[in-house]
C-alpha cells in the first residue's frame, strides 16, 4: 500500500479586496482606519511611519506590516520622503501564525506579485472588481504566487525595525493600553485622561497624531472588536452590551452597526452559519 498526506488546514486566499502601487507625497497622512480582513503594507521607496494597535513604527524600502483583521491602523510619509508603497487586502482561511508585525521582504516580488494580478483581474481605483477571463488559469495563478508571497513574509521572524521610543508613542501606547484593560467600563474623556495621566487637550492631541480619530472613536472600536468576539461565543446581544458598559442596548447596536456596518444579531447569524 502507498503512503499519503492529507493535507489539512492549509493557508487559502478566499476574497481579494484591493491591490495597488501607489507614489504619495512627503507630507501624505492617511487617517485610521479597521476592516474584518487582512491588509500587507510593503515599501517599495521611502519611509512611511505607521501606527498598528498601540505600536507605532517606521517603515524604509524593503520592508512590510501585516495588519489582522479588526486592528486599528494609519500611515503617513516620513523624514520628507515622497514614498511608494504596495498593499494588497485578502480575506483567508487558516492564516499561519507569525512572529513579528514587520518583516523585511523582497520589494521587486510584490511588484512582481501586483503585476499579475493586475493582468488577471479587473482593478479600479485599487479595488478588484473582477476576473478578467474566467477560463484562463492566470487569475488562480496570481492568488496562488500572492499566497506564496504571503508564506515567504510571516515565515521570518525578524526584521531591524523597531516600535518608536518617543515620549508621544510612549503616551499612546500606554493610552492604547488602558483604554483596552478598561473595555467594559463607561468611560468619558476625562476619566481617561485621569487613568493616563495627562490632560484632556494633551490625550486628544496624541490620538490626533497617532491613530488620526477621536479618543471615544479609537474607544467604541475596541468595544466592538470585543463585542465581535463574545457574540462568536454565543452571548446574547443584550449581555454583551451591559458587559462592555454601554448605557443601553440600542445604542450598543447603533455603535455596532455604525463600525461594522450590520447589527449584531446579524454577527451571531454569520456565525452560526
Amino acid at each position: 500500500m502507498h503512503g499519503y498526506v492529507d493535507i489539512k488546514g492549509s493557508f487559502v486566499i478566499k476574497t481579494l479586496y484591493t491591490a495597488f502601487i501607489r507614489k504619495y507625497d512627503s507630507d501624505y497622512n492617511y487617517d485610521g482606519e479597521y476592516h474584518n480582513f487582512w491588509e500587507i503594507v510593503v515599501v517599495l521607496d521611502g519611509e512611511i511611519g505607521v501606527c498598528a494597535g498601540k505600536d507605532v513604527f517606521l517603515l524604509k524600502k524593503g520592508q512590510a506590516i501585516l495588519h489582522e483583521p479588526m486592528e486599528f491602523h494609519r500611515l503617513w510619509s516620513e523624514n520628507l520622503t515622497s514614498p511608494t508603497i504596495a498593499i494588497f487586502t485578502f480575506a483567508a482561511d487558516n492564516m499561519p501564525k507569525f512572529f513579528s508585525k514587520i518583516f523585511d521582504v523582497d520589494a521587486d516580488e510584490a511588484v512582481n506579485v501586483f503585476k499579475e494580478i493586475s493582468d488577471a483581474y479587473n482593478i479600479f481605483a485599487g479595488d478588484v472588481k473582477s476576473i478578467k477571463n474566467i477560463d484562463s488559469l492566470d487569475w488562480q495563478r496570481a492568488v496562488k504566487d500572492l499566497e506564496r508571497y504571503i508564506l515567504s513574509t510571516v515565515s521570518k521572524k525578524y526584521s531591524h525595525s523597531s516600535v518608536s521610543q518617543s515620549k508621544t508613542a510612549k503616551n499612546y501606547a500606554m493610552a492604547v493600553n488602558i483604554l483596552t484593560n478598561n473595555v467594559d467600563k463607561s468611560l468619558s474623556i476625562s476619566e481617561i485622561a485621569r487613568l493616563c495621566n495627562m490632560s484632556e487637550i494633551n490625550l486628544k492631541k496624541t490620538f490626533s497624531r497617532y491613530a488620526g480619530v477621536g479618543v471615544m472613536n479609537y474607544f467604541n472600536h475596541l468595544k466592538i472588536t470585543a463585542a465581535m468576539n463574545m457574540l462568536e461565543q454565543g452571548m446574547a446581544v443584550s449581555e454583551v452590551s451591559d458587559t462592555l458598559g454601554f448605557s443601553n442596548q440600542n445604542y450598543f447596536s447603533t455603535v455596532f452597526r455604525r463600525i461594522t456596518g450590520y447589527p449584531p444579531s446579524l454577527h451571531k447569524q454569520k456565525e452560526r452559519h
